[in-house]
Protein backbone atom coordinates (compact mmCIF):
# COMPACT_ATOMS: atom_id res chain seq x y z
CA UNK A 1 0.00 0.00 0.00
CA UNK A 2 2.91 2.31 0.75
CA UNK A 3 4.27 1.96 -2.80
CA UNK A 4 0.85 2.49 -4.32
CA UNK A 5 0.27 5.55 -2.20
CA UNK A 6 3.64 6.97 -3.16
CA UNK A 7 2.97 6.45 -6.86
CA UNK A 8 -0.39 8.11 -6.49
CA UNK A 9 1.27 11.13 -4.86
CA UNK A 10 3.76 11.36 -7.75
CA UNK A 11 0.94 11.19 -10.30
CA UNK A 12 -1.06 13.93 -8.56
CA UNK A 13 2.05 16.12 -8.31
CA UNK A 14 2.81 15.68 -11.99
CA UNK A 15 -0.73 16.62 -12.92
CA UNK A 16 -0.55 19.73 -10.74
CA UNK A 17 2.72 20.78 -12.42
CA UNK A 18 1.17 20.32 -15.87
CA UNK A 19 -1.83 22.42 -14.89
CA UNK A 20 0.46 25.13 -13.54
CA UNK A 21 2.49 25.17 -16.78
CA UNK A 22 -0.63 25.51 -18.89
CA UNK A 23 -1.86 28.31 -16.70
CA UNK A 24 1.47 30.12 -17.01
CA UNK A 25 1.49 29.75 -20.81
CA UNK A 26 -1.94 31.39 -21.01
CA UNK A 27 -0.74 34.38 -18.96
CA UNK A 28 2.77 34.79 -20.41
CA UNK A 29 3.16 36.78 -23.66
CA UNK A 30 6.37 34.96 -24.50
CA UNK A 31 4.77 31.62 -24.07
CA UNK A 32 1.77 32.68 -26.14
CA UNK A 33 4.01 33.27 -29.11
CA UNK A 34 5.55 29.81 -28.85
CA UNK A 35 2.50 27.74 -29.91
CA UNK A 36 2.10 30.02 -32.93
CA UNK A 37 5.63 29.14 -34.02
CA UNK A 38 5.18 25.45 -33.47
CA UNK A 39 1.84 25.37 -35.28
CA UNK A 40 2.57 27.61 -38.25
CA UNK A 41 6.28 27.10 -38.68
CA UNK A 42 8.16 29.56 -40.88
CA UNK A 43 4.96 31.28 -41.98
CA UNK A 44 4.09 32.10 -38.38
CA UNK A 45 7.53 33.59 -37.80
CA UNK A 46 7.28 35.66 -41.00
CA UNK A 47 3.87 36.92 -40.02
CA UNK A 48 4.74 37.86 -36.41
CA UNK A 49 8.37 38.90 -36.71
CA UNK A 50 9.32 42.03 -38.66
CA UNK A 51 11.05 41.02 -41.90
CA UNK A 52 14.21 42.69 -43.13
CA UNK A 53 13.95 45.04 -46.12
CA UNK A 54 16.01 42.66 -48.24
CA UNK A 55 13.51 39.88 -47.58
CA UNK A 56 10.63 42.16 -48.55
CA UNK A 57 12.27 43.16 -51.81
CA UNK A 58 13.14 39.56 -52.62
CA UNK A 59 9.58 38.45 -51.93
CA UNK A 60 8.22 41.32 -54.01
CA UNK A 61 10.53 40.62 -56.95
CA UNK A 62 9.72 36.93 -56.90
CA UNK A 63 6.01 37.69 -56.76
CA UNK A 64 6.10 40.12 -59.68
CA UNK A 65 8.61 38.25 -61.85
CA UNK A 66 6.75 34.95 -61.94
CA UNK A 67 3.57 36.32 -63.58
CA UNK A 68 5.71 38.29 -66.04
CA UNK A 69 7.64 35.16 -66.93
CA UNK A 70 4.40 33.22 -67.25
CA UNK A 71 2.95 35.85 -69.59
CA UNK A 72 6.12 35.85 -71.67
CA UNK A 73 6.05 32.08 -71.96
CA UNK A 74 2.36 32.17 -72.86
CA UNK A 75 3.05 34.51 -75.78
CA UNK A 76 5.49 32.07 -77.39
CA UNK A 77 3.41 29.70 -79.49
CA UNK A 78 4.91 26.41 -80.70
CA UNK A 79 5.60 26.60 -84.43
CA UNK A 80 3.60 23.46 -85.19
CA UNK A 81 0.50 24.98 -83.54
CA UNK A 82 0.83 28.54 -84.83
CA UNK A 83 -1.57 29.52 -87.64
CA UNK A 84 -0.37 29.99 -91.19
CA UNK A 85 0.34 33.63 -92.02
CA UNK A 86 -1.43 33.93 -95.36
CA UNK A 87 -1.39 36.79 -97.88
CA UNK A 88 -3.89 36.96 -100.74
CA UNK A 89 -2.76 38.97 -103.78
CA UNK A 90 -5.60 40.04 -106.08
CA UNK A 91 -4.99 40.48 -109.83
CA UNK A 92 -7.84 41.85 -111.96
CA UNK A 93 -8.25 44.03 -115.04
CA UNK A 94 -11.52 45.36 -113.62
CA UNK A 95 -10.77 48.35 -111.34
CA UNK A 96 -13.93 47.55 -109.37
CA UNK A 97 -12.46 44.22 -108.32
CA UNK A 98 -9.61 44.65 -105.86
CA UNK A 99 -8.44 43.51 -102.46
CA UNK A 100 -10.77 45.89 -100.64
CA UNK A 101 -13.88 44.80 -102.53
CA UNK A 102 -13.37 41.05 -101.95
CA UNK A 103 -11.89 41.23 -98.45
CA UNK A 104 -15.01 40.90 -96.31
CA UNK A 105 -16.96 38.21 -98.23
CA UNK A 106 -13.82 36.17 -98.87
CA UNK A 107 -12.74 36.42 -95.23
CA UNK A 108 -16.17 35.24 -94.09
CA UNK A 109 -16.10 32.30 -96.50
CA UNK A 110 -12.62 31.13 -95.49
CA UNK A 111 -13.21 31.67 -91.77
CA UNK A 112 -15.81 28.89 -91.80
CA UNK A 113 -13.04 26.32 -92.09
CA UNK A 114 -9.76 28.14 -91.50
CA UNK A 115 -10.38 30.74 -88.79
CA UNK A 116 -8.21 28.82 -86.33
CA UNK A 117 -5.37 27.92 -88.69
CA UNK A 118 -5.03 30.88 -91.11
CA UNK A 119 -4.26 34.52 -90.35
CA UNK A 120 -5.34 36.29 -93.53
CA UNK A 121 -4.22 39.55 -95.12
CA UNK A 122 -5.40 40.91 -98.47
CA UNK A 123 -3.64 43.23 -100.91
CA UNK A 124 -3.59 44.16 -104.55
CA UNK A 125 -0.70 42.35 -106.21
CA UNK A 126 2.46 44.41 -106.80
CA UNK A 127 2.96 45.47 -110.40
CA UNK A 128 5.63 42.86 -111.09
CA UNK A 129 3.44 40.06 -109.75
CA UNK A 130 0.35 41.33 -111.58
CA UNK A 131 2.22 41.50 -114.88
CA UNK A 132 3.68 38.02 -114.47
CA UNK A 133 0.31 36.58 -113.45
CA UNK A 134 -1.46 38.23 -116.38
CA UNK A 135 1.04 36.81 -118.86
CA UNK A 136 1.18 33.24 -117.57
CA UNK A 137 0.17 32.37 -114.04
CA UNK A 138 1.65 28.89 -114.26
CA UNK A 139 5.09 30.10 -115.35
CA UNK A 140 5.75 32.49 -112.46
CA UNK A 141 9.07 32.11 -110.64
CA UNK A 142 10.67 33.70 -107.60
CA UNK A 143 13.25 35.44 -109.76
CA UNK A 144 10.58 36.82 -112.09
CA UNK A 145 8.34 38.38 -109.45
CA UNK A 146 11.20 39.86 -107.41
CA UNK A 147 13.12 41.16 -110.43
CA UNK A 148 11.68 44.68 -110.30
CA UNK A 149 12.46 45.36 -106.62
CA UNK A 150 14.96 48.27 -106.41
CA UNK A 151 18.26 47.36 -104.76
CA UNK A 152 21.72 48.82 -104.32
CA UNK A 153 24.36 46.79 -106.15
CA UNK A 154 27.82 47.05 -104.58
CA UNK A 155 30.93 45.57 -106.14
CA UNK A 156 32.08 42.42 -104.38
CA UNK A 157 35.71 43.47 -104.74
CA UNK A 158 35.05 46.71 -102.83
CA UNK A 159 37.57 47.12 -100.02
CA UNK A 160 34.71 47.29 -97.48
CA UNK A 161 32.54 44.61 -99.08
CA UNK A 162 32.53 42.52 -95.91
CA UNK A 163 31.09 45.42 -93.91
CA UNK A 164 28.45 46.28 -96.51
CA UNK A 165 25.40 44.30 -95.45
CA UNK A 166 22.54 46.76 -94.97
CA UNK A 167 21.30 50.07 -96.32
CA UNK A 168 22.74 51.79 -93.25
CA UNK A 169 26.19 50.42 -94.13
CA UNK A 170 25.82 51.86 -97.64
CA UNK A 171 24.93 55.25 -96.18
CA UNK A 172 28.01 55.18 -93.96
CA UNK A 173 30.63 53.80 -96.36
CA UNK A 174 29.67 54.43 -100.00
CA UNK A 175 30.23 57.91 -101.42
CA UNK A 176 27.94 57.81 -104.49
CA UNK A 177 25.17 55.50 -105.64
CA UNK A 178 24.46 56.10 -109.34
CA UNK A 179 21.02 55.66 -110.92
CA UNK A 180 18.52 57.20 -113.32
CA UNK A 181 16.46 60.15 -112.16
CA UNK A 182 13.30 58.11 -112.64
CA UNK A 183 14.53 55.31 -110.39
CA UNK A 184 15.67 57.81 -107.76
CA UNK A 185 12.26 59.50 -107.76
CA UNK A 186 10.54 56.11 -107.49
CA UNK A 187 12.55 54.89 -104.50
CA UNK A 188 12.15 58.22 -102.71
CA UNK A 189 8.38 58.00 -103.10
CA UNK A 190 8.29 54.44 -101.83
CA UNK A 191 10.66 55.31 -98.98
CA UNK A 192 8.26 58.06 -97.90
CA UNK A 193 5.39 55.55 -98.02
CA UNK A 194 7.44 53.25 -95.79
CA UNK A 195 8.10 56.10 -93.32
CA UNK A 196 11.86 56.43 -93.84
CA UNK A 197 12.68 59.12 -96.39
CA UNK A 198 16.39 58.85 -95.59
CA UNK A 199 16.49 55.15 -96.52
CA UNK A 200 18.95 54.64 -93.65
CA UNK A 201 21.24 57.27 -95.16
CA UNK A 202 21.19 56.02 -98.76
CA UNK A 203 19.10 58.98 -99.94
CA UNK A 204 22.03 61.37 -99.46
CA UNK A 205 24.25 59.12 -101.60
CA UNK A 206 21.98 58.96 -104.67
CA UNK A 207 23.46 60.61 -107.76
CA UNK A 208 21.40 60.89 -111.00
CA UNK A 209 22.92 59.85 -114.31
CA UNK A 210 22.01 61.08 -117.78
CA UNK A 211 20.52 58.20 -119.73
CA UNK A 212 18.52 55.05 -119.05
CA UNK A 213 19.09 51.92 -116.98
CA UNK A 214 21.45 50.54 -119.62
CA UNK A 215 23.68 53.60 -119.22
CA UNK A 216 23.71 53.03 -115.46
CA UNK A 217 24.63 49.37 -115.87
CA UNK A 218 27.54 50.32 -118.14
CA UNK A 219 28.94 52.45 -115.32
CA UNK A 220 29.59 49.16 -113.52
CA UNK A 221 32.63 48.68 -115.74
CA UNK A 222 34.18 51.89 -114.44
CA UNK A 223 36.64 51.09 -111.60
CA UNK A 224 35.66 54.36 -109.89
CA UNK A 225 32.02 53.25 -109.57
CA UNK A 226 31.30 51.88 -106.09
CA UNK A 227 27.58 51.18 -106.30
CA UNK A 228 24.52 51.62 -108.51
CA UNK A 229 20.78 51.63 -107.84
CA UNK A 230 19.03 49.23 -110.21
CA UNK A 231 16.33 46.57 -110.22
CA UNK A 232 17.11 43.23 -108.58
CA UNK A 233 16.86 41.49 -111.94
CA UNK A 234 19.50 43.74 -113.47
CA UNK A 235 21.73 43.45 -110.41
CA UNK A 236 21.78 39.67 -110.80
CA UNK A 237 23.12 40.07 -114.34
CA UNK A 238 26.09 42.22 -113.32
CA UNK A 239 29.47 40.55 -113.48
CA UNK A 240 33.18 41.32 -113.49
CA UNK A 241 32.86 41.78 -110.57
CA UNK A 242 29.64 40.24 -109.31
CA UNK A 243 27.24 42.44 -107.39
CA UNK A 244 26.51 42.28 -103.70
CA UNK A 245 22.80 43.07 -103.41
CA UNK A 246 21.67 45.38 -100.61
CA UNK A 247 17.88 45.75 -100.10
CA UNK A 248 16.33 49.11 -99.27
CA UNK A 249 13.59 49.97 -96.71
CA UNK A 250 10.82 50.64 -99.25
CA UNK A 251 7.11 49.96 -99.48
CA UNK A 252 5.68 47.40 -101.88
CA UNK A 253 8.71 45.11 -102.04
CA UNK A 254 7.82 41.64 -103.26
CA UNK A 255 10.68 40.03 -101.36
CA UNK A 256 9.52 41.67 -98.11
CA UNK A 257 6.09 40.05 -98.48
CA UNK A 258 7.70 36.71 -99.23
CA UNK A 259 9.78 36.96 -96.06
CA UNK A 260 6.78 37.99 -93.93
CA UNK A 261 4.26 35.22 -94.75
CA UNK A 262 4.09 31.44 -94.81
CA UNK A 263 1.79 31.19 -97.81
CA UNK A 264 0.88 33.63 -100.57
CA UNK A 265 -2.05 33.03 -102.91
CA UNK A 266 -1.94 34.85 -106.25
CA UNK A 267 -5.58 35.17 -107.35
CA UNK A 268 -6.27 36.16 -110.96
CA UNK A 269 -9.86 37.05 -111.87
CA UNK A 270 -10.82 37.03 -115.57
CA UNK A 271 -14.26 38.46 -116.30
CA UNK A 272 -13.67 39.04 -120.01
CA UNK A 273 -14.50 35.41 -120.73
CA UNK A 274 -17.77 33.54 -120.28
CA UNK A 275 -18.10 32.11 -117.74
CA UNK A 276 -15.81 34.26 -115.61
CA UNK A 277 -12.73 32.45 -114.31
CA UNK A 278 -10.77 32.46 -111.07
CA UNK A 279 -7.22 31.08 -111.23
CA UNK A 280 -5.04 30.64 -108.15
CA UNK A 281 -1.41 29.73 -107.56
CA UNK A 282 -0.06 29.06 -104.08
CA UNK A 283 3.46 30.21 -103.19
CA UNK A 284 5.15 28.42 -100.31
CA UNK A 285 7.47 31.21 -99.22
CA UNK A 286 9.95 29.16 -97.19
CA UNK A 287 10.54 26.74 -100.05
CA UNK A 288 9.94 29.38 -102.73
CA UNK A 289 7.79 26.75 -104.37
CA UNK A 290 4.99 27.65 -106.79
CA UNK A 291 2.16 25.14 -106.87
CA UNK A 292 0.02 24.16 -109.86
CA UNK A 293 -2.71 26.46 -111.13
CA UNK A 294 -6.19 25.79 -109.74
CA UNK A 295 -9.13 27.12 -111.77
CA UNK A 296 -12.88 27.45 -111.19
CA UNK A 297 -15.66 29.35 -112.93
CA UNK A 298 -18.53 31.55 -111.76
CA UNK A 299 -21.48 33.21 -113.48
CA UNK A 300 -22.92 35.76 -111.06
CA UNK A 301 -20.79 38.49 -109.44
CA UNK A 302 -22.23 37.43 -106.09
CA UNK A 303 -20.47 34.08 -106.53
CA UNK A 304 -17.03 35.63 -106.95
CA UNK A 305 -15.89 35.52 -103.31
CA UNK A 306 -17.01 31.94 -102.71
CA UNK A 307 -15.41 30.84 -105.99
CA UNK A 308 -12.13 32.48 -104.99
CA UNK A 309 -12.31 30.71 -101.64
CA UNK A 310 -12.96 27.28 -103.17
CA UNK A 311 -10.14 27.77 -105.68
CA UNK A 312 -7.74 28.77 -102.90
CA UNK A 313 -8.66 25.63 -100.96
CA UNK A 314 -8.01 23.56 -104.07
CA UNK A 315 -4.60 25.22 -104.57
CA UNK A 316 -3.55 24.93 -100.91
CA UNK A 317 -1.06 22.18 -100.11
CA UNK A 318 1.38 21.72 -97.20
CA UNK A 319 4.94 21.35 -98.49
CA UNK A 320 7.64 19.12 -97.01
CA UNK A 321 11.31 19.28 -97.98
CA UNK A 322 13.30 16.03 -97.77
CA UNK A 323 16.99 16.79 -97.44
CA UNK A 324 18.30 13.26 -96.97
CA UNK A 325 16.33 10.15 -97.93
CA UNK A 326 17.72 6.74 -97.02
CA UNK A 327 16.32 3.25 -97.41
CA UNK A 328 14.69 3.22 -93.99
CA UNK A 329 14.52 6.84 -92.92
CA UNK A 330 14.39 10.39 -94.21
CA UNK A 331 15.50 13.69 -92.77
CA UNK A 332 13.91 17.01 -93.70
Amino acid sequence: MTVVARNLVYFVAAMLCLVMQLGCSDDSPDAAAQPAVSLTGAEGVAADAPASPSNDSAASSSTTSKPAEADEEAEVEPWDFSPYKVLVWIVSDDPRVNAESVRQPLQEFLDRDFAAVWRLDFADAPAAVANAASRNLGEMTYEAITASDPVVAVKRDHEDAVRLRTAANVGEIIQDVHSTQGMIDEVRRRAADAGDVSMDGVNDRLLPVDGDAIAVSKMWENPATEAILVSRGMALLLDDPEAKIIPLPLSGLVIEAIDSYDKIFVVRIDEDVAPATVSVVEIDTLMRHFGPVATQNFVQPSEMASTIGRTMIEAFAPVVRIEDAGKKNAKG
